[in-house]
């Protein structure tokens, strides 16, 4: 019983705090990648 209770409030307690803690960085990472992306470019076209 214990260990089938375990699971039960792992699965959604990680899904809920993830979920909002993962589209908050998300979207810092995104614009990182977004105002590196015609940098890696560049980069990538010089040689």
């Amino acid at each position: 019983c214990s260990w089938l209770f375990l699971p039960i409030p792992h699965h959604p307690i990680p899904p809920s705090p993830h979920h909002p803690i993962t589209p908050s960085p998300h979207p810092p990472i995104t614009l990182s990648l977004i105002t590196l992306s015609p940098i890696i470019q560049k980069i990538l076209s010089l040689p």
